[in-house]
């Protein structure tokens, strides 16, 4: 599978000449490192730190990370894409039980999420320290166990790449 045109020529630069680029180039670049896909769940768009929603200071530290964003997708996710991006909610839990999950699927179907395609030196560390960043700025310092509110950003694992660009950007 290819992707259109016009996404093909954002990417030309970072690959050769050709009129097109796969997915599974992409996935191969990010195997290297080099390109992340980087979710911000709906509570990243509405909740603000300083003024800012949570999603445009991540859209700042990807400029500043000197990472470039060569694709964006506003999307509603429903559950079979929920379960697609994170496999886990696919396996039992003897331990916490399921009703964790469904809080899960609920929360990331209740509005649209924000998707960037990431390309750049080192994108997969990047992009995973700038969510942790997020969830720094997010955890109660009075809290003993500084316990994160809500996890507002999420970066694909690489074995979870192709899929989840099929789900997040509309390719599939």
């Amino acid at each position: 599978m290819t992707l259109r045109k016009g996404l093909s020529f954002l990417l030309l630069r970072y690959y050769s000449v050709e009129t097109e680029v796969s997915i599974k180039d992409l996935a191969e670049t990010n195997r290297k490192g080099n390109a992340a896909i980087l979710m911000v769940k709906p509570c990243g768009v509405t909740t603000l730190i300083g003024g800012h929603s949570v999603q445009e200071l991540i859209l700042g530290m990807i400029t500043s990370a000197q990472l470039e964003i060569v694709m964006c997708s506003q999307r509603r996710l429903n559950e079979h894409d929920v379960r697609g991006i994170y496999r886990i909610l696919n396996i039992p839990d003897p331990v916490y039980g399921e009703a964790w999950k469904y809080e899960v699927i609920s929360h990331l179907t209740s509005s649209d999420v924000f998707s960037y395609l990431v390309l750049g030196d080192d994108a997969v560390r990047k992009t995973r320290l700038i969510k942790n960043h997020v969830r720094q700025a997010l955890a109660d310092p009075s809290s003993y166990h500084s316990k994160v509110v809500e996890n507002m950003a999420h970066v694909v694992d690489s074995e979870d790449f192709e899929t989840s660009f099929n789900i997040l950007f509309g390719v599939a």
